[in-house]
């Protein structure tokens, strides 16, 4: 390691350790976003994604969730619940897909497009792609959890992902039927037969190839019975955390941050998720072992003379995969000042 590479690891300890222990032991209170905070109950209003990998959906439901609860609140209400009164990772879903539309892409499958990306670009993407015709729902009417159906566990990507497989433009009745009560029973709830058979005849209809993308996608925005309105949203801003290669923006990150918490924003966090369940990122010949994720950031608080920043994970309410050291509410963590640092790659909001 050269001096220079050496110095600013050293600058950039320091000067993290300096700024975690600034703030007012006096002010030791919790500050946390009101659109998946329930004061009342105290509750955090939590979505678990499961294996399927789509964390950046599921963040970038959260940033269009939080833009929308303070702009346009009044949209949200049609659900009958604060839980239910979320936009859907999933119903975002066919705006991702409908970004792959080529003919190179012809055989690839739904569940592909939402597996893995660079998290940034494909939440612009998404964003930038909602229009008219693409409707955007809520959690009522498109599900985003997994399911326990009589007994068995239902995973919302392998459900999908047997759908597509299954894909046939000549299902049979009984076929059509059995996967009708399917769906309507965990992430479609407002599906049924008939919706499936026109979806079908409709495709069929079709002069082009009809690619089990467009299929996925059709069921998904017919359950949307109820979609949002046009959703005018700003540009997704962003920073990328330096610390090598480039001069330390330690405190540019943290500012931009801190800003965003102030004024009542979360801010989409990509990370090394490892680093909230081991203390050792290394592998056995030295070398950093990266476990790409993305989560919000939805609170800040100064905890024992420690700034500390709260981070909504998509996992549910489980905190037993999380370090002991870490203090884990309902499936957030708090996580220092200085871990928050290491462990960040990007931010992006609204």
């Amino acid at each position: 390691m050269n001096l220079k590479a050496y110095t600013l690891i050293l600058s950039s300890l320091f000067s993290s350790t300096l700024w975690a222990q600034s703030c007012d032991p006096s002010q030791d209170r919790d500050n946390r976003s009101p659109t998946f905070y329930n004061e009342q109950t105290q509750s955090h209003i939590m979505r678990d994604q499961g294996d399927s990998g789509w964390c950046y959906a599921f963040s970038t439901a959260d940033l269009v969730t939080d833009y929308v609860f303070k702009n346009n609140r009044e949209v949200l209400n049609q659900a009958p619940n604060r839980n239910d009164q979320l936009i859907s990772p999933v119903s975002l879903l066919p705006a991702i897909a409908s970004l792959g539309s080529g003919e190179q892409d012809e055989g690839i499958r739904f569940s592909e497009y939402t597996a893995g990306g660079q998290v940034t670009q494909v939440m612009i993407d998404i964003v930038a792609s909602v229009n008219p015709r693409e409707r955007v729902c809520l959690e009522d009417e498109v599900r985003s959890s997994n399911f326990n159906l009589a007994s068995e566990e239902v995973n919302i990507l392998n459900l999908l992902d047997e759908v597509e497989r299954n894909y046939n433009l000549q299902a049979t009745s009984q076929e059509i039927c059995l996967q009708a009560s399917r769906l309507s029973q965990t992430v479609l709830p407002n599906i049924n037969a008939n919706d499936i058979e026109t979806i079908l005849t409709q495709l069929n209809a079709s002069n082009k190839p009809v690619r089990s993308t467009t299929y996925i996608s059709s069921l998904i925005q017919t359950s949307c019975k109820n979609p949002l309105p046009r959703l005018e949203l700003p540009e997704v801003k962003r920073v990328r955390r330096t610390m090598l290669d480039e001069s330390d923006n330690s405190q540019e990150f943290l500012s931009t941050i801190d800003s965003q918490l102030m004024a009542n924003s979360i801010v989409a966090l990509e990370y090394n998720g490892l680093l909230l369940e081991t203390e050792d990122s290394v592998d056995s010949k030295g070398f950093p072992i990266e476990a790409p994720h993305v989560s919000t950031i939805v609170g800040r608080r100064c905890h024992n003379g420690e700034n500390q920043y709260l981070i909504r994970n998509s996992y549910g309410n489980d905190c037993s995969f999380y370090l002991e050291s870490l203090q884990c509410d309902q499936g957030n963590i708090w996580v220092s000042q200085e871990l928050l640092l290491r462990m960040s790659r990007r931010i992006s909001y609204l």
